[in-house]
């Protein structure tokens, strides 16, 4: 009959090594640099972003005279006409938003056919003719300035710009040079503040759908505006520069159609023909 003993375990254990304990150690030092770095950035601008929030609206004032004036020169008749009717139904918009008393929305039309518009330092939005050319309605017209106003309430334009002045800093804390932190900066800005922006996206079209349904009683004008920006080869084609700072249109179509179920607002296709000479106040 076989016996069977215990044998006697070693006083030391050998342990496999894993794969990380067996990476050089400087490898290991420059992932711990690497995430280290990654946690600073990520602090450094949503701390940057918060600030911004909260800084007066009056101190953008003083970016917005580097922004704006080197930008505008004397507008044709027709333009200033366009702009003045651009501004009216700002204006109409911006009453159902309940800005600060502080926040002024000041019109900038461009008669250039860059397919974009965008909000900049103290109110200031702009609008291309470029884009402006391809909306029809009133409504779309609209929900393009509501969106817009909808990012100078909530100060997104300075949370970005403080955002930028805090990786800086972040980045010449870590490299000693000032310069290569701007550079470095750059870049580390757009790959981080892309889902930042997305976030600032949502943000003003939930503002924009609110808006809309005040003035009109629906957001079909939304809906309207992207699916004009979507509508196939060419128009999408030319709208680059407005999608690449306003992405997923199919997203924001369905968040409007989602907007529209939960507060019972109308989905209707625009009616109100844009016209320069007409008076928003009368539609």
């Amino acid at each position: 009959m076989p016996k069977y003993t215990n044998p006697e375990m070693p006083d030391v254990i050998e342990k496999k090594p894993s794969a990380f304990s067996q990476l050089h150690e400087g490898v290991r030092l420059g992932i711990f640099l690497v995430l280290g770095l990654g946690l600073m950035v990520l602090v450094f601008f949503y701390t940057g972003a918060l600030v911004g929030r909260y800084i007066p609206f009056e101190w953008e004032e003083t970016l917005a005279r580097a922004e704006v004036f080197p930008l505008l020169e004397p507008h044709p008749a027709e333009a200033q006409a366009k702009e003045q009717a651009l501004q009216a139904l700002a204006d109409r918009i911006a009453a159902e938003m309940e800005l600060k008393p502080e926040i002024t929305i000041t019109i900038h039309y461009r008669n250039e056919q860059t397919v974009n518009a965008f909000a900049g330092f103290a109110g200031n939005i702009y609008i291309f003719e470029g884009l402006l050319s391809k909306l029809k309605y009133e409504e779309e017209v609209a929900a393009l300035l509501a969106h817009e106003i909808g990012h100078v309430k909530n100060r997104h334009i300075m949370q970005s710009f403080s955002a930028n002045v805090f990786l800086s800093i972040a980045f010449a804390l870590a490299s000693g040079d000032s310069g290569a932190a701007d550079s470095f900066g750059r870049v580390v800005m757009a790959l981080e503040g892309l889902q930042f922006t997305r976030s600032m996206e949502k943000e003003a079209d939930d503002e924009a759908l609110k808006a809309l349904e005040e003035v009109y009683g629906g957001v079909g004008g939304f809906v309207a505006l992207f699916n004009t920006i979507d509508d196939g080869g060419e128009i999408k084609a030319k709208s680059y520069e407005f999608l690449l700072t306003h992405p997923y249109s199919d997203n924001r179509i369905a968040r409007a159609e989602e907007f529209a179920e939960d507060q019972g607002a109308a989905l209707d296709a625009p009616t109100r023909f844009w016209a320069v000479d007409a008076n928003p106040e009368a539609s």
